[in-house]
């Protein structure tokens, strides 16, 4: 029998203990969460949200963006009232992802009791996976926000007092909730369509008509956006995601947990041990039932459709049935503080403490969170355009990005007020290679400036720069971006980039390649006294091949790069320098380069460039043949080729 002073002080350590779970995540998420730079996605989203109108925020085409209008429309009007400072673009994010701590405590308290619910709200507030998508300004954080939003009314309308008429307010909330789910992210969709027919299952008669009403209110009110949604299917997916593997759904999983074992470890231990010494307790409830399916269905769902639709599975679109997962693995605990022994009860503010501990270790110093950059970067390339204009002379440099959108950039150079001309944006295909290269030269400046973020990089774009700017002044490397600035300069002789491997061969010596035998001209050529060239009665010119393991050095991430001079009284021949990667049996990598976007003007030799990543090798029998294709079979002079074999950059 608990004593008056007992039962008082009890819901004063229930308090004191939400205060504090929420404290900390409080000040996890807002630690640094405007200093670190807005990520692509974001910066499109501030981008569209500055058109007018729900074309504009959602795009057409290549553009269309495969998310509701809700946070667009948003982010449209927060920026009109407050500006596009990163700090309050985040602000309202943050905020709901400190809020999504408080509704996962409530339902999990409903569902198994106040212990449960301490531990699985500590869990959230420590696990980087929730910070990051607290501190975007993404629709993760909302929809996580307003889908547990929506389960704490489902909870309060299905399960609390069944013999009691539920208020309306209840019902309007639920059905806004689920609304506001929809308009955030098509996951967040799904989950609240998986609530509401859960639902159905439980709801009692008196409060059905109610609950159905709810759920076509909210249908009604998305209508709007139908026209929308069904355009956005008809994309079927992301072509850039790749099919998730068999390991998928356990990296899934270690990911909630910081992937630390310092995290992960003392939650099982808790998972263990409350099944060990509370078994007498053990039952599996209609709450551990839909705790299961409300986790297991979304993700289930999500890696079916990306094995055999298109790919749609990332970590992200699942935030929003992970709470459910914490819920079960401490769903064994008492339901309340008091079932427990007064010496068991005495040490909780221990066993809480010591997991915020090791929670937090496992954030900050074992994944080291604050300090790894999660996304390619843009804040960090205006800076350093900004300091390399002031060190060497704005005049001095030329420079190129290789970003989705130029506000991305502009974002940022605004920002500094330092306004900055990049001559091109793009360089992510064989035409925009030739213009690269038609650039570079033309350039009369001393320096070159290429930066790059969450794009793929072309291999190709270094060694066309390089052509006539050898030497790297300075070079600083993102996760997934880079900045390098080149010289022409002999004084920066001493950073320049010896190459691994490199072959070079005029066909001036003698005939050693495959297809050596083709006519010869000492007529035209670039370097005396020979070039080779091809015409209709050949379809293919001199071809290099060795053994890969003869050529890669032992390391894994390398770049070959193939570099010749070729010219043609045609301005379209249609000729492609090609890097093949044979096995026994087939050729298993194929990758070309287009002459057309490189030649400008018929009859001058012109450098045309090639370059792949180098695979890991199946077989020491591997080979890797570099050719030119004469496809249209036109007349072609091919001269000076260079094979390298450079560190990936």
């Amino acid at each position: 029998m608990l004593t008056g002073a007992q039962r008082t002080s009890i819901p004063l350590l229930k308090d004191r203990l939400l205060l504090l779970i929420l404290l900390v995540g409080a000040s996890l998420r807002f630690f640094n969460y405007a200093s670190w730079s807005l990520s692509n996605d974001e910066l499109s989203a501030i981008v569209r949200a500055a058109g007018n109108s729900p074309r504009a925020w959602i795009g057409s085409g290549d553009a269309l963006d495969m998310h509701p209008i809700g946070v667009q429309v948003f982010l449209f009007v927060w920026m009109k009232i407050f500006g596009q400072a990163a700090a309050l673009v985040r602000l309202p994010f943050v905020l709901m992802g400190i809020g999504s701590i408080f509704l996962a405590f409530k339902i999990a308290e409903r569902w198994f009791g106040r212990l449960t619910a301490l531990f699985a709200s500590l869990t959230i507030a420590v696990s980087g996976y929730f910070i990051l998508y607290s501190q975007l300004a993404r629709p993760y954080s909302p929809g996580l926000f307003f889908s547990l939003l929506t389960v704490y009314y489902w909870t309060l309308l299905v399960f609390d007092d069944p013999s009691s008429k539920k208020p309306m307010r209840a019902f309007l909330g639920f059905a806004l909730s689920m609304l506001a789910c929809m308009y955030t992210h098509y996951f967040s969709f799904m989950f609240v369509g998986l609530v509401g027919l859960t639902g159905l299952l439980f709801i009692k008669k008196q409060n059905s008509i109610f609950y159905l009403g709810s759920g076509v209110l909210a249908f009604l009110l998305y209508l709007p956006h139908l026209h929308f949604t069904i355009e956005q299917f008809a994309a079927e997916g992301l072509e850039w995601l790749p099919k998730p593997n068999a390991d998928t759904g356990l990296l899934y999983v270690l990911n909630g947990f910081n992937n630390s074992d310092f995290l992960l470890f003392p939650v099982l231990t808790l998972c263990a041990g409350s099944l060990l010494f509370f078994y007498s307790r053990w039952r599996f409830t209609k709450f551990h039932l839909i705790a299961f399916l409300w986790f297991v269905v979304p993700f289930c769902i999500a890696y079916f459709y990306s094995i055999y639709k298109k790919p749609v599975i990332q970590f992200s679109v699942l935030i929003f049935s992970f709470p459910y997962l914490l819920f079960l693995l401490f769903a064994y605990l008492p339901s309340t503080i008091e079932e427990l022994k007064p010496s068991v009860r005495k040490t909780l503010n221990v066993v809480l403490g010591m997991l915020l501990m090791t929670g937090s270790y496992s954030l900050i110093i074992d994944s080291q969170f604050y300090t790894t950059r999660h996304f390619g970067v843009f804040k960090e390339l205006a800076e350093t355009t900004t300091e390399w204009d002031t060190q060497y002379g704005a005049d001095k440099i030329t420079s190129t990005i290789n970003i989705n959108n130029p506000g991305y950039i502009n974002y940022y150079l605004e920002r500094l007020q330092h306004p900055h001309t990049f001559k091109q944006f793009s360089c992510n295909s064989n035409a925009e290679l030739g213009d690269l290269a038609s650039l570079v030269n033309q350039c009369e400046t001393p320096y070159f400036l290429h930066a790059w973020s969450t794009v793929p990089n072309l291999a190709e774009t270094d060694p066309i720069i390089r052509s006539r700017y050898p030497y790297i002044v300075a070079n600083k490397t993102y996760f997934n971006a880079a900045i390098t600035l080149y010289s022409k300069l002999a004084a920066d002789s001493n950073a320049i980039e010896q190459p691994l491997f490199l072959l070079t061969h005029n066909f001036d010596g003698p005939k050693q390649w495959e297809n050596d035998s083709i006519t010869r001209s000492d007529k035209t050529y670039r370097s005396a006294p020979y070039a080779s060239f091809l015409d209709s009665l050949h379809e293919y010119g001199p071809t290099y091949s060795n053994r890969l393991n003869k050529m890669r050095p032992d390391r894994d991430s390398l770049d070959l790069i193939v570099s010749a001079w070729v010219m043609s009284p045609d301005s379209n021949p249609g000729a492609e320098l090609v890097i093949s990667f044979e096995s026994l049996k087939s050729v298993y990598e194929w990758h070309s380069t287009k002459v057309n976007a490189f030649i400008h003007k018929p009859g001058d030799w012109t450098q045309v460039v090639v370059a792949s990543h180098i695979p890991h090798l199946p077989s020491n029998e591997d080979l890797v043949k570099i050719y030119l294709w004469n496809a249209q079979k036109k007349r072609i002079y091919i001269d000076d080729v260079s094979i390298e074999i450079r560190k990936a950059r």
